[in-house]
């Protein structure tokens, strides 16, 4: 251990950073910010935090037991909090009149006055370390290495509000915007645990490589940077599969945490070993700038400003201050609009796994409407943190995996198939996500028990009624695409948005789409001047519609002339799309005994198998239509505790002579976590009294590879 670290801590602190000693000092890189002060803040400084209005910045000085508070423009001592047990942490309170700090040494969370008095106490074990926070609820999450577990505290409330057990050593975590997941890097177990703080669980860990130490979720909320100290380079672990997806060397020697600055370009990284600081593009990934500091840069944090860098360096006992060039700070903000660059925005209303049957407004009505718009920009129902893999997985195997986004035909048969055809971008702007529809289905089961519940199931038996008084023909796209709909869909979820939006919290019908719109809002500065589509079930239309009326850089596109006309007959393709996707689901059903086992539901099945109808499945075996229909009864139900799921990809349909059309596709079966699929080829013909006014007369089915 280094000599002068050792010298200034009490054994109980120093006993915990015995791991990471000082390296001999490497040849000084090219200095590429410039250094404004030093200053003593005492000794073994760690955790830098500035007040709500960057005025003041409080430095945890472990080795001297104290806070210390630093002006931030005049860059000078402005008063010291004594604070027994080694105080690692240093986080400013929402009425900057009080701060979070840890007791490292003696084992606690302690909120500590300006005046130096401790107005409350959460006792750990030893090793508690950052205060990372605060999340939208107004706590802080507290990493306790003694314990291997993750603390979470609110200022304001005796008792912590939950514990969650973590990997071997854990060090301070990062979370997400909204303050779902927590990310809690465990240096000895070389993993990452990742917590659903809104449901309270554990839900994965994630090998990340030797001594990870320090976790940031980046802007947007789709991957966690964590420096993997043993490993010298960063790890990221996208939000949804909680699997690294992307690593980056060249961090320098023993990367410690990553600090994003303000605006989210740019990312630094303390290399302890290395004794630099690290500049990291992240929008490239790439390493930008370098430059060395004091021994030991344990902490690092930007002022709000984004003009300078603060560096805790432990081993020097001093806090450096750097000037951060204009090239290192925040991208700058999109020009402003004007009459010249308006944005022509078309909203398009999809009803999902409807598509798969509908013959009004079907998938191939769908592709032509995307057509007929001819966007340059989509903006999809899909959640950003799933894009990246869907778009990568669709590049390279034209294949979608994504349980989520297999619910929506519009994007897997339709929209992916045209992003090349077409050349657009896509922009995923979803705000949904697995924790949140997790959260959301618990919520709505609880509120049964609630005394408002009779009055909300009034409330929508009444809606009910209205509108069953007034019928519309739900798949028809020119009526999805009218007012008078919009309207219906306001007064159907009124009754769900007025007594459930805050009581389910962030699913709720308001909370969410206004999640939704932030990301929309966001896809459209990028895209100023451009012709963008936005694709989100015709529920959310009159939402997004309401919104982009008040953007004055906005031009509403009405969608009618892009539509279909409703009573022309559907082409052969939707209707062969229709019959395929119908039947399997009707599989799907029979098998898992949602269907009623009488001889009406049973026809969906026996009345589209033709006379003559064979069925070769992949081991080469022939079954005739009357066998098939009495095997086919006979497993009603049979998958019912262990699901099957089903579903279709890649229909083509070719003319294969008078009223006859040879379809290929491929058949997917999942049960138990394990898929496997087959390539079908099948010859349907016309026949007027089935639900397509289609009949299937042979199947030939072949394994496709694992």
């Amino acid at each position: 251990m280094h000599a002068p670290l050792a010298a200034c801590l009490a054994a109980p602190l120093a006993a915990p950073l015995a791991a990471f000693p000082a390296a001999p000092p490497a040849p000084a890189p090219r200095a590429e910010l410039e250094l404004l002060t030093t200053l003593d803040v005492g000794r073994a400084p760690h955790q830098v935090a500035f007040s709500s209005d960057g005025a003041l910045a409080a430095v945890a000085a472990a080795g001297s037991d104290e806070l210390v508070l630093v002006d931030a423009a005049a860059r000078t001592v402005a008063g010291r909090l004594p604070v027994a047990g080694g105080p690692l942490a240093a986080a400013w309170l929402a009425d900057d009149a009080s701060l979070l700090t840890t007791a490292f040494a003696a084992g606690g969370v302690r909120r500590v006055a300006r005046d130096g008095t401790t107005v409350r106490a959460w006792e750990t074990a030893a090793g508690p370390s950052l205060a990372v926070g605060p999340l939208p609820d107004g706590t802080y999450l507290v990493a306790v290495e003694r314990a291997d577990e993750l603390l979470v505290v609110h200022p304001d409330r005796a008792e912590p509000v939950a514990r969650y057990p973590v990997g071997a050593r854990p060090f301070p975590p990062g979370h997400t915007s909204d303050g779902r997941l927590a990310f809690v890097p465990a240096h000895d177990d070389g993993t990452v645990t990742v917590v659903d703080l809104w449901n309270r669980r554990v839900v994965a860990t994630t090998p990340v490589g030797a001594g990870p130490t320090g976790a940031t979720v980046l802007p947007g909320d789709v991957d966690c940077a964590v420096a993997v100290r043993g490993d010298d380079e960063l790890a990221f672990v996208n939000t949804a599969s909680f699997e690294v997806v992307d690593r980056l060397g060249g961090v320098g020697d023993g990367p410690f945490s990553v600090a994003v600055a303000p605006g989210g370009a740019v990312a630094w990284v303390n290399a302890t070993a290395g004794h630099e600081v690290v500049a990291v593009d992240l929008a490239e990934r790439r390493v930008v700038a370098r430059a060395p500091t004091g021994e030991i840069p344990i902490c690092v944090a930007v002022h709000p400003g984004g003009e300078t860098l603060w560096v805790a360096c432990e081993g020097a006992h001093e806090l450096q201050v750097y000037a951060v060039p204009g090239r290192l700070r925040a991208r700058p903000a999109p020009p402003a609009a004007d009459a010249d660059t308006l944005t022509e925005v078309g909203v398009l209303g999809a009803i999902h796994g409807a598509h798969l049957t509908s013959e009004r407004w079907g998938l191939a009505q769908l592709r032509e409407a995307i057509l007929s718009f001819a966007p340059d920009v989509v903006l999809t129902e899909i959640p950003p943190n799933r894009w990246d893999r869907i778009a990568r997985d669709w590049r390279e195997r034209r294949a979608v995996e994504d349980d989520r986004v297999l619910r929506f035909p519009e994007y897997v048969d339709v929209l992916l198939p045209l992003w090349d055809e077409l050349g657009c971008a896509v922009e995923p702007c979803a705000a949904w996500t697995a924790e949140m529809a997790e959260l959301r289905r618990a919520r709505l089961a609880a509120f049964e028990a609630e005394p408002a519940y009779p009055a909300y199931r009034e409330a929508v038996a009444a809606v009910e009624e209205l509108l069953a008084a007034d019928p519309i023909v739900e798949d028809d796209p020119r009526v999805i695409h009218s007012e008078p709909y919009d309207q219906r869909a306001r007064t159907e979820l009124a009754p769900y948005d007025r007594f459930l939006n805050d009581w389910i919290g962030p699913g709720g019908w308001t909370n969410v789409n206004a999640a939704h719109l932030a990301l929309v809002d966001a896809a459209l500065d990028r895209h100023r001047g451009e012709r963008v589509l936005i694709t989100f079930g015709a529920g959310h239309k009159h939402r997004f519609l309401e919104h982009l009326r008040r953007r004055a850089d906005v031009r509403l596109v009405d969608m009618t002339p892009h539509l279909p006309d409703p009573d022309a007959e559907a082409p052969i393709e939707a209707r062969v799309r229709a019959e395929v996707h119908g039947l399997h689901r009707f599989f799907q059903q029979w098998f898992a005994g949602e269907l009623d086992d009488t001889p009406a539901a049973y026809a969906r099945f026996a009345d589209v198998m033709a006379p003559g109808f064979e069925i070769t499945d992949p081991q080469g075996v022939t079954t005739a239509r009357e066998p098939l229909l009495e095997r086919l009864r006979d497993v009603h139900g049979r998958f019912a505790d262990d699901p099957l799921r089903i579903w279709i990809e890649r229909v083509a349909v070719e003319p294969d002579g008078p009223d006859r059309y040879r379809v290929t596709y491929e058949e997917w079966q999942e049960q138990g976590g394990v898929a496997r699929g087959r390539a079908s080829r099948a010859v349907l013909v016309e026949a007027p009294d089935t639900p397509h006014g289609l009949a299937w007369t042979e199947v030939r089915e072949t394994w496709l590879p694992r």
